[in-house]
């Protein structure tokens, strides 16, 4: 519970940070934590429970749209706060297309399952790299928000990239709790 509330607080204070200033990066950002939160919840079984019990069908969906947006809400994060079209021309392309990539991932969804499931987690860790990649290009180039993104988002992507290899069926960390019942039939899928 303290982590949802310390994600929904975040969410909400980014949002007056957002309307504030009126940068569009607070939006990304929203989406991004707001689609992971979502998707954390589908993982544990409460979203199924309390936001679409009567629906099963969107209950196995839910988790690959989520993470789809995620990623590209993430990476268009990255591109705005970074100003990666200035700094790194190259990795934004690269960026513009793992965010295309995500978004195909997401439509993908509602006509093959089984291949956006495989698909989403090699997505998902194919942000890691390209994501710190662009931030430490970005700094190395004299970008002084890159410094703060690498502090904030390295630990967050080592963890995503942990999460995709669970996933992809290599056993990084033993200790990762496994996901709740209502989700073992996405996940056999």
């Amino acid at each position: 519970g303290v982590v949802y509330g310390a994600l929904l607080a975040l969410i909400l204070y980014n949002l007056f940070v957002l309307f504030s200033l009126r940068d569009l990066s607070y939006l990304f950002y929203v989406a991004y934590m707001g689609s992971t939160g979502l998707f954390l919840w589908c993982n544990r079984g409460f979203a199924f429970e309390y936001f679409w019990p009567e629906s099963p069908w969107w209950n196995d969906h839910a988790p690959f749209v989520l993470v789809g947006l995620a990623v590209a809400s993430g990476v268009q994060f990255a591109r705005s706060f970074l100003n990666t079209g200035l700094y790194v021309g190259m990795m934004d392309k690269l960026l513009v297309a793992l965010l295309f990539g995500a978004l195909g991932i997401t439509c993908l969804t509602f006509l093959e399952l089984r291949l956006a499931a495989r698909l989403t987690d090699w997505v998902g860790l194919l942000q890691v790299p390209l994501l710190l990649g662009t931030g430490i290009a970005c700094w190395r180039r004299g970008s002084r928000p890159a410094r703060y993104y690498l502090l904030a988002w390295a630990g967050l992507l080592t963890s995503v990239a942990f999460y995709a290899l669970k996933h992809l069926g290599w056993q990084a960390l033993p200790a990762l709790p496994p996901p709740h019942p209502l989700c073992q039939r996405r996940q056999g899928g």
